[in-house]
């Protein structure tokens, strides 16, 4: 339903633009996410799955393409590493993989020496994709390995996919030439759309991918003597036109004009197909990878190979050797980084991309190990700490195995156990511990996995219990009362469930109610009201009492607590940092927009200040996320939705996209589409800003769980947040903290957001000429008195149930405060601001009044009273008591009404409810 065109790194594989018709992949970036948990409790176990299902002997291919010779480029820029690299590659495929020898094709200089057609020419690389596609059946490996130059060149000036930074990403085959005359791109140069097609014909047969793209296109790094950087450089080196270059900039920037200002030009997030896809990168977008001597140390078998391409087949063949589980992608590209930092190396940093099923499968394997390797321990001087945290359900007094990294020996073998003392957000100090056989041990690897073996839970288990009387207040049937009652224990699960039995219904948070003849789940607050009861809107499941209920009910519940305790982190951390207690040095800068329709490139941007904003099934959204810092950072945007669902909207999980944030990037989130249809009422948005590691991007995309489902044969959409849960969440959904504290000095590092926003069910009303509906502009008596107007009150409101016969009460209203605007400058400011509000109105407002503001201007004997709602988008107007038609407007003028009422010592207006 999303559209999620992102940037990119520094190896294409094409690019992804989906359509509801047809998708063309538009590949670009690397992304490691490295954290599984489910928030609550993570499995002490990891056990494998079997990632193709039903068994089948495989096959498995492999192309390896290594350009060492540019025949038609200055001679500085050959390489020699990729001609070692492809034999490096065929020679563990061969050995370890047992890939058949004839099954490995090869394009490289000495290939081709023995038979022209392997050169890695453009032709070459293009014939031996097509035929992979061709011979790949359901469940095989392909192996495509890719070494050689990488680049740059402009994009086309009506390009089918456009690039952020106007620019496409290019691959070097040995007959790649410079740029020649007026030409409009680098002659026989591989574009990332090509490859993106060439990979999606393959992907179409069912076959598992593995590529290893051993280039790069962007960056700069200072270089050993002895290492050789793997890019060229467009207009200095295939002499691409500074003009061209400039000219697609400037074309880009009008398409996107959100992307940046004044920072780097934006990389494109990549989108691989969901499923059956691993790609590893030589490094980040912001540099170049290299080639030298290895081994190193002087040993006398050194010869040129690609960093990435030599510890690669070093981590694997080391891993054969030492017995035990063979890594996964993931653990595969944790090790290179490990490898490079023991080398005294910051830079580059390998990248892996794939969606998380995939990179948790066993390399050329067809197992997945999910959760395994997900808590890492490292050691700082004396102190040792997890890279899990509050956020990943991770608490004081929890005891974690630790285990050696997966590429090395005994991977299995439980070296000793720690205990979490100190925990943040998303991190936690650790130290040594026994547990129960396992003596304690203090001396650790400084690198290791870990494993939970207790989680102490302290009281954030919710309480569950079975209402012992059906919806119309009788007691249960005898039969259905003994069930429930055995099912109870089942539905909690084990000692280490998220879940609580209590005795009776008033200690309980949830409760199991029976209703003509099913199950129901509903929140305790509504004891008191009818499932019957078409006001009601949060009754989840329902289900019939037979012998799945409490496999059901337990999952039901367990998305419950985990979305709650979730909702009640982000709370604590986030308001924590909005009343000053702490001072985050991770800035981040949020905007949300809506379009009229796919083909708008413009959009209307919202006005957070207020707090929440009102939004439409089948609206049409996107978002811009910039990141201001001198550092790069991880991003991670999750949406809390009415029915305890958590989605991922960036990055996507199923798609593994890079979610790491160069300074002053700007993330845009191309526009996709709100379905009111599967949760309405008042929902959230959380931005979660992590200061990047020098290793892998940080994500919390596995917080991500389904929306529960709702009882919805007896829910009118219309009636919106009714139950006192919903009424609940308004006001405190992310106000209330954790048992345990979270430390202050944890916001350091990280940087939480929240943006409310209203989802009605009904589709946002069109705009209608000849004034149907409400007025698009201010009803002309009015405005007349309002421009000018002698004296102007400015009015705060409560929002709460009009008063119609009080004293001091607006049009019914009751007034909080008011102040006169006296200065003539200040009421031109105020009623420009107002009309400015009116002026960007599309017309459109909400089924709801609950005023927080009013004015009251009068010119010689008229007075024109305002009662203005900005969050429903509507403003009721009389002119001497006479009634004229509303009139829209949108929430711009909010922040400036509250400035004047705030320096006048008027009690600011209740702000609209958080959920």
């Amino acid at each position: 339903m999303r559209n999620q065109v992102r940037k990119g790194c520094c190896l294409p594989i094409g690019k992804v633009a989906m359509t509801q018709t047809h998708m063309s992949w538009k590949v670009k970036t690397a992304i490691a996410c490295f954290l599984l948990m489910a928030l609550g409790y993570p499995s002490t176990e990891s056990p494998a799955i079997l990632a193709q299902g039903p068994a089948k002997k495989s096959t498995m291919h492999a192309l390896l393409v290594g350009v060492t010779v540019y025949p038609n480029l200055n001679e500085r820029f050959w390489l020699k590493g990729p001609a070692n690299d492809v034999l490096l590659m065929q020679d563990l495929l061969i050995k370890q993989f047992k890939c058949p020898k004839e099954n490995v094709t090869i394009l490289s200089e000495a290939e081709g020496k023995k038979d022209e057609k392997n050169y890695p020419t453009r032709a070459a690389i293009k014939r031996e994709w097509d035929r992979l596609a061709k011979v790949a059946q359901a469940g095989d490996q392909i192996v495509i390995m890719m070494g050689g130059h990488g680049s740059q060149q402009p994009e086309p000036e009506e390009p089918a996919d456009p690039e952020p930074d106007g620019l496409d990403e290019i691959f070097l085959p040995r007959d790649v030439k410079e740029w020649e005359g007026d030409a409009s791109k680098v002659p026989n140069a591989i574009i990332d759309d090509e490859i993106g097609a060439w990979l999606k014909a393959i992907q179409k047969k069912k076959a598992f991918i593995w590529l290893v793209f051993d280039s790069c296109h962007s960056g700069s790094m200072i270089r050993a003597v002895n290492e050789t950087e793997r890019q060229v450089k467009p207009t200095d080196d295939l002499k691409v036109p500074t003009k061209a270059i400039r000219e697609a900039e400037a074309r880009a920037a009008k398409r996107f004009p959100d992307k940046n200002r004044g920072g780097s030009a934006e990389p494109e997030r990549s989108q691989l197909p969901k499923g059956g896809i691993v790609a590893i990168y030589a490094c980040q977008s912001n540099e170049v990878t290299v080639e030298r001597m290895l081994p190193g140390g002087g040993s006398p078998d050194a010869k040129p190979f690609g960093l990435l391409s030599y510890t690669i087949a070093q981590i694997l063949v080391q891993a054969e050797q030492n017995g035990g589980t063979p890594p996964t992608y993931r653990e595969l590209v944790q090790g290179i980084n490990n490898r490079y930092g023991a080398m005294g190396r910051t830079a580059p940093t390998p990248q892996i991309e794939g969606n998380l099923e995939d990179r948790n499968r066993e390399v050329l394997g067809t197992k997945s190990w999910p959760g395994r390797s997900a808590i890492l321990l490292s050691q700082d001087a004396d102190v040792m700490k997890i890279n899990a945290g509050t956020l990943h359900g991770m608490s004081e007094g929890s005891i974690l195995a630790v285990k050696p990294l997966a590429d090395q020996k005994d991977a299995d073998k439980v070296l000793g156990h720690v205990r979490v003392e100190e925990v943040s957000m998303t991190s936690a100090k650790v130290k040594p511990c026994a547990f129960e056989k396992t003596p304690l041990q203090a001396k650790l690897p400084e690198e290791a996995r870990c494993e939970v073996a207790y989680l102490d839970f302290g009281v954030k288990r919710m309480r569950i219990a079975v209402d012992p009387k059906d919806d119309e207040g009788k007691p249960l049937p005898a039969a259905v009362a003994k069930q429930l009652a055995l099912d109870l224990p089942k539905i909690v699960g084990k000692g280490d469930a998220l879940l609580q039995i209590v005795d009776t219904p008033d200690k309980a948070e949830w409760l199991i109610r029976w209703h003509q003849g099913n199950v129901y789940l509903l929140p305790a607050a509504e004891w008191s009201q009818k499932l019957k009861d078409r006001k009601l809107a949060t009754r989840f499941v329902p289900a019939p009492l037979n012998a799945q209920l409490a496999d059901l009910l337990h999952d039901r519940l367990n998305r419950i607590v985990r979305a709650e305790n979730f909702k009640k982190l982000i709370g604590s951390a986030a308001s924590d940092v909005s009343r000053g207690k702490t001072v985050s040095s991770v800035q981040v800068e949020f905007s949300l927009v809506r379009y009229e329709s796919v083909n708008d490139k413009k959009g209307t941007p919202f006005n957070l200040d207020e707090g929440k904003v009102q939004l439409h099934h089948k609206d049409r959204i996107g978002m811009a996320v910039k990141n201001p810092n001198r550092f790069s950072i991880d991003l991670t945007i999750l949406y809390v939705d009415s029915g305890f669902g958590i989605e991922s909207y960036f990055p996507d999980s199923s798609r593994g996209e890079n979610n790491r944030i160069r300074p002053n990037e700007t993330l845009i989130v191309p526009s996709f589409e709100l379905d009111g249809d599967k949760t309405f009422g008042l929902e959230n948005l959380v931005i979660i800003a992590i200061k990047a590691s020098s290793k892998e991007p940080v994500d919390f995309s596995f917080m991500a769980q389904p929306t529960l489902e709702l009882a919805k044969d007896k829910r009118d959409k219309k009636m919106g947040a009714q139950s006192p849960l919903e009424l609940l969440f308004e006001t405190s959904l992310y106000g209330a903290g954790t048992t345990r504290a979270i430390k202050r000095g944890a916001v350091e590092d990280f940087s939480l957001q929240t943006v409310p926003w209203h989802l009605s069910p009904e589709v946002r009303p069109k705009k209608k000429p000849g004034g149907a509906g409400v007025n698009e502009k201010i009803p002309g008596a009015a405005e007349l008195i309002l421009k000018n107007a002698e004296t102007l009150e400015l009015i705060s409101l409560d929002p709460g149930q009009p008063k119609e016969n009080a004293k001091d009460a607006f049009h019914g209203w009751k007034v909080l405060g008011k102040t006169s605007v006296k200065d003539a400058n200040a009421r031109k400011n105020l009623v420009e601001a107002f009309e400015d509000g009116v002026r960007e109105s599309d017309g459109t407002v909400a089924r709801c009044f609950s005023p927080r503001h009013g004015i009251r201007a009068t010119h010689e004997d008229k007075t024109a009273d305002f009662v203005i709602y900005f969050e429903c988008l509507r403003v009721r107007v009389t002119v001497n008591g006479e009634d004229l038609k509303d009139f829209a407007l949108t929430d711009s003028p909010a922040g400036a009404f509250n400035e004047v009422l705030k320096k006048a010592g008027v009690a600011l207006p209740k702000p609209p409810a958080l959920r």
